[in-house]
């Protein structure tokens, strides 16, 4: 009974990595098409980029919004559209082919539009 309770768990996690990097993946090309200071030059620059993204967004930035935990009360949370703009900007570092415009402005907004298509996607596909 124990080893079935893991299995669904882990066959659970793995199911929300998933449906994540498939939001990321749709949201980056929706924010790709229509924002200019997003762009890919291949379609598998975009789904790396998703990849990437997915990944920073489950190990880094839990662990970037524990320590910015006090500057984000004192902010009142605005802090954390930073943190969310930093994950964005890694992932974009991070991959070749995959750009974005680099001044904080742009990135807090890109963070934003993504942040909203991802759970408009996420309700749809879940």
């Amino acid at each position: 009974m124990n080893r079935q309770r893991k299995k669904s768990f882990s066959k659970k996690r793995s199911n929300v990595l998933l449906i994540l990097f498939i939001a990321n993946a749709i949201s980056l090309f929706l924010m790709s098409k229509f924002i200019s200071h997003i762009s890919f030059e291949k379609s598998s620059a975009l789904l790396i980029t998703a990849a990437v993204l997915t990944l920073l967004q489950k190990v880094v930035e839990p662990i970037l919004r524990f320590f910015a935990f006090p500057v984000t009360v004192l902010t009142l949370g605005l802090f954390s559209l930073v943190i969310s703009a930093f994950v964005l900007y890694l992932a974009f570092k991070f991959v070749e082919g995959a750009y974005i415009d680099s001044h904080l402005f742009s990135l807090v907004i890109a963070s934003i539009v993504l942040s909203i298509v991802s759970s408009i996607v996420l309700n749809v596909i879940s």
